[in-house]
């Protein structure tokens, strides 16, 4: 699996995810700020289950922020494509945990930024990492729910009852499920493409050879012009002989004066008859 990736995940693939995820990143992090100021500043009324203090919330930006200028500035110096695929996985994992924490814990809306990162990273890295993790994130929020039943001081709150929990553990475990059951439908219908796409290759491939062994084949000396200025586009064997050549590419892209002047001469004078050659 992991060589499959490997080979699979390439440069250019690497700094493209990296930058548009990056980007994306940024985009979800700069939307939650401007949440997050505007209750602060009064625009939106204050959600009574946040964590109040913002100490907390700007080591979030900060380590959002500084992420992202690490991933786009370190790209290229990782061996392994898959490893930094990964290692942007678990540092977005836990990031979105730790603003769903300080934002109401199993009452935060923010748990959509656990379902985003599992459905795109699952899309890379296949379904049994997206189970792994999302299996890991249902054990994290238990966690989470825990703590806020034992002590909704944290979140400014009397009490967390049990019919709660259960009710938000629930639902997030389904949406969990579900985001899963996109990201299997997603991989079987591209592994389907994927094999239509090699299937179509192999027959191609196949034709193509066995058009060019006929061609090799044949008695007769076959070229294969460009008709204006007689250039060698391709020819079989036996023409290939016939010039004293032992490759193929020697003749390619060359006038065919070039290696038979009365070969060239031939093929000019039947032009002007408006004969075939």
């Amino acid at each position: 699996m992991e060589k499959d990736l490997e080979y699979v995940l390439s440069e250019k693939f690497l700094r493209d995810f990296t930058v548009r995820f990056s980007l994306f990143r940024l985009a979800l992090i700069l939307i939650i700020f401007v949440l997050l100021e505007a209750v602060w500043l009064g625009i939106i009324p204050q959600i009574n289950y946040f964590i109040e203090n913002q100490y907390l919330y700007i080591i979030f930006f900060v380590c959002g922020f500084g992420l992202n200028l690490i991933y786009l500035l370190t790209w290229n110096k990782f061996k392994s494509a898959y490893y930094f695929v990964y290692l942007q996985f678990i540092s977005d994992i836990f990031l979105a945990f730790y603003i769903i924490f300080l934002t109401g814990g199993l009452k935060s809306s923010l748990f959509f930024l656990i379902l985003v990162t599992i459905f795109l990273y699952g899309k890379i890295l296949g379904l049994r990492t997206s189970i792994y993790f999302s299996a890991l994130c249902v054990l994290i929020y238990l966690i989470v729910g825990i703590i806020q039943f034992k002590y909704p001081f944290i979140w400014q709150e009397n009490s967390f009852s049990l019919s709660n929990f259960f009710f938000y553990f629930i639902l997030n475990f389904l949406s969990l499920f579900l985001i899963n059951l996109l990201v299997y439908f997603s991989e079987s219908r591209e592994k389907s493409l994927f094999n239509e796409l090699i299937s179509q290759e192999i027959a191609l491939s196949r034709s193509e050879a066995l058009k060019k062994s006929i061609f090799d084949l044949m008695e007769s000396l076959v070229f294969v012009l460009e008709p204006e200025k007689n250039i060698i586009i391709s020819l079989n064997q036996k023409a290939l002989y016939f010039l004293g050549l032992k490759h193929l590419s020697l003749a390619l892209g060359r006038s065919i004066s070039y290696y038979n002047k009365e070969l060239s001469n031939i093929i000019e004078a039947n032009k002007k008859d408006k004969k075939k050659f």
